[in-house]
This record gives C-alpha cells, sequence and structure tokens, in this order.
C-alpha cells in the first residue's frame, strides 16, 4: 500500500542524541524508531557502522554503553509499567545477558560506572535501594530507604556523570529522606561501605547533583542550586568538605553541562528569554567567556524591552525564523499586535514600505528575516502560504493540536508556480541564496 507525501513526512524515524563512555567515545549508543518502535541501536565511530541491537515488543529508551565501550546497556520493560532490569550484550552483537546479578526487578533510579565500580539505584514495593557491584563481581545491596533515593544526576538520563566519580572513590545521592520529595538534598558517600562522606540541604530548595570532575582523585562535584532565586552552579569539594556557590552575573538560570577535560573550567547553559547561551567558566580566575555558537532568531521575541531589534544586526551565526510549532502563524501574530506593539515593529527601518502600506504584511515581514544578519533562515510553510492553522497551543489539550496537514501535496506545490516566483523574488530581494 502505498503512502502519502504528507504521511510519510510525519512518519520520518526520531533518534535521540547518542550516549559514549568518556573512556571509549568511540563506541556510542542511542534509541530509535526508525524500525516502528523505539529500539536500541549502536554506533560505531571509528568503522562508520550501526545495527540496531534489540526488538523489544514494549520499546526501550534507556540506554547506554559499559564504561569500556565493549558492550550495549538498556533498561528493559517487559510489560510497559517501566520497572524491569539492567541488560547488556556485546557492542558488535553476541548473548544478552542481565548486566547485574543480585540487583531485583523494579524501577530504575539510576546506573552509574566508573573503574572497577557499577551502582544501580533500583525502587521496589517496599522503598528504594541502591545495589553496588566490584570488580565485575555479584551486586550486593548498599544501603537502603523508604523515602526517595536516587544516583546523582538520574533525572538527566543517559551516562550518568554526577553519581560516581571518576575513580569511583565517591559517590552521589540525591534524596528525600528529609521529608521534602519536591526539593531534593544531596548526599555523598562511600560506595564500597555506604558510610556518608558528606551531606547538602538547602532546607526548602531543591539540589541536584550534576558531574563530577573527570580527573581520576579529584573530589570536586558540580552541583545546581535554587539560592540565588534562579537556578546556579556551585562545586562541592568532598576533599575539604567546602561548598563554593558560584557568582554568575547573568539573567536566567545557569546550570553546569560538564567539566573542561583537565577539570580547570566548567561548561554552563545559561537559559534566557526561551534562548540557551554556552559558557566556559575559569574556576581559578572566575571569569566568565561565552561561547559562540548558533541560536535560534524568532522575530516576535527579538525585543529589548518594547523595542524590536534590527534584523539586519542579529549575528551571522544564528538561525532566523517566524515562528516556531507553538506560535500562532505569522499573519495571526501580525493582526493581534497592540497599537504601541506594532508601532514599535513598524519603527524597524526596514519596514518603511509596510509602515506606508505600499507591501503587504506578509510578505515584508518574510523579507524582513530572509534579509536578516543570520546566515540561515527557516520558516514554517504555514507563514510562506499565508495561511493561519496553528500546529500547536502549549499548555491545552486540544483535538486540533499537533493534527496540521500540509494543505496541498509537494507536487502541487512545486507546480505552483504563482507562490514559487513570489518566494523567490523575496528571497532574491533580500539577497538570500535559494538552494
Amino acid at each position: 500500500m502505498s503512502i502519502s507525501d504528507w504521511e510519510q513526512r510525519f512518519r520520518t524515524p526520531v533518534s535521540f542524541l547518542p550516549e559514549w563512555s568518556p573512556f571509549a567515545p568511540g563506541h556510542a549508543v542511542y534509541t530509535s524508531n526508525e524500525s516502528g518502535s523505539w529500539q536500541v541501536h549502536a554506533l560505531d565511530v571509528e568503522r562508520d557502522t550501526r545495527r540496531q541491537v534489540t526488538n523489544d515488543p514494549v520499546g526501550l529508551t534507556d540506554a547506554v554503553p559499559t564504561l569500556d565501550g565493549e558492550g550495549v546497556l538498556w533498561f528493559e520493560d517487559t510489560t510497559g509499567d517501566e520497572s524491569g532490569s539492567w541488560l547488556v550484550q556485546p557492542f558488535h552483537g553476541g548473548e544478552t545477558r542481565p548486566f547485574l546479578e543480585g540487583v531485583p526487578h523494579g524501577w530504575s533510579e539510576g546506573l552509574g560506572q566508573s573503574p572497577g565500580v557499577v551502582v544501580a539505584g533500583i525502587a521496589d514495593r517496599e522503598g528504594f535501594a541502591v545495589h553496588v557491584s566490584t570488580n565485575g563481581g555479584p551486586a550486593r545491596e548498599l544501603l537502603r530507604s523508604s523515602e526517595w533515593i536516587g544516583l546523582g544526576s538520574v533525572e538527566d538520563g543517559g551516562f550518568l556523570r554526577g553519581a560516581l566519580s571518576a575513580d569511583g572513590a565517591l559517590l552521589c545521592l540525591e534524596h528525600a529522606e528529609h521529608g521534602d520529595l519536591v526539593h531534593p538534598a544531596l548526599r555523598v558517600v562511600d560506595p564500597l561501605t555506604g558510610d556518608t562522606v558528606g551531606e547538602l540541604l538547602d532546607e526548602g530548595m531543591s539540589l541536584a547533583s550534576k558531574c563530577w570532575s573527570p580527573v581520576a582523585g579529584d573530589a570536586r562535584l558540580a552541583f545546581r542550586h535554587e539560592l540565588d532565586g534562579d537556578e546556579r552552579p556551585g562545586v562541592w569539594n568532598l576533599a575539604t568538605g567546602e561548598r563554593t556557590n558560584l557568582a554568575i552575573d547573568l539573567e536566567g538560570a545557569v546550570s553546569v553541562a560538564d567539566w573542561w577535560p583537565d577539570g580547570s573550567a566548567l561548561l554552563l547553559v545559561n537559559l534566557f528569554e526561551g534562548r540557551s547561551r554556552l559558557f566556559r567558566y575559569e574556576l581559578e580566575s572566575a571569569s566568565l567567556a561565552r561561547i559562540d555558537v548558533p541560536g535560534y532568531r524568532v522575530l516576535r521575541w527579538e525585543k529589548d524591552g518594547p523595542v524590536f531589534r534590527d534584523p539586519a544586526k542579529w549575528p551571522a551565526r544564528s538561525v532566523a525564523t517566524t515562528g516556531t510549532h507553538d506560535t500562532e502563524p505569522l499573519l495571526d501574530w501580525w493582526d493581534a499586535l497592540a497599537d504601541d506593539e506594532r508601532r514599535a515593529f513598524l519603527a524597524l527601518p526596514e519596514l518603511a514600505a509596510l509602515a506606508e502600506g505600499r507591501v503587504s504584511p506578509l510578505d515584508a515581514m518574510l523579507e524582513l528575516v530572509m534579509a536578516s544578519g543570520s546566515e540561515l533562515a527557516l520558516f514554517p510553510l504555514s507563514d510562506l502560504l499565508g495561511t493561519r492553522e496553528r500546529i500547536n497551543v502549549p499548555g491545552t489539550v486540544e483535538a486540533s493540536n499537533w493534527t496540521w496537514r500540509m494543505p496541498r501535496t509537494i507536487a502541487e506545490l512545486a507546480a505552483d508556480e504563482p507562490t514559487s516566483a513570489r518566494l523567490r523574488s523575496l528571497a532574491a530581494r533580500s539577497g538570500r541564496v535559494v538552494r
């Protein structure tokens, strides 16, 4: 049976970003629905080969490589209730077997790996437990609680870097044993004995482990706190017990993405006004430097207070657009502008002809974005065609959400010479290359 063009587009496979071990970056693991359901795949970067590892009837999304990169790990949920166990298969194929002998069936609270040490957080109907395996031996229960306990950075998923330290000497746990599940605290323990090494608790506020220094023997843990209102990063040195809340002079939330390989700096992510920015924070000098990576420039959101930023001055290393899947179509936004916001928008020098009524609002706004300083411009099809159908209304459960379909087939659009000529003309006038 043939599938129509529009349906083929919406059946396009989706793959999650790959996960890899810091000890074996050439062997990555990712999940994808390219087979029709979510399954685990292995990617050999050096050989430029990949293979589907699983064919699970329920589907799988939680998978990582083993520490040495020689195995593929996944959490198998056999019934769909999200409980299960960790399985492993050789990276290039072979027998599938349980990864940790002695760990009971349950709900995963994270898996951590370091040289000679593997820890697994498991919840069952009797509570929450952490199990540890050393040197490939059977796992044993390290500790148990009736209150929630998860491995550090479990909410981030993937290859956890906030659980075991680089040398496996320390294990960070996030927990609610103080009675506040909404605002977890941090505890660092010896993964061999379970003895507590350090505790962090911010009453009424959350703490989250992010990542240990990648240097073996370095007992510094990067974490996230809320003491300054917005999320902010901190460094906890377990060797000295010293906690340092980093003073970051940025608006919006700031969190830690990773360490520099030598442990000298942190990679920070700043989320402000719907845009993420990356920074390098030098720990010794406390200096902050922005990392130049492409950003997304959405016309209606590019403002400093009430003043619209001139698209001609948008940075070249950015992607310009008129809207997203969560915004109303461009023409609906234009029609709904309040008088003061419309005047501010029309104050942009490139919109003089629109302000004088000499061009249509749609083409003026499209040309404005096409002529922006951004190296790349992308447009929702509804904005290019001037239609008013919306894809999604965030925060609502509507029958129309995510049901939008192209109003015409690709063949019909290609045969529409007036529309093609109009868009080519806009691109040519703006200096934008038509690809």
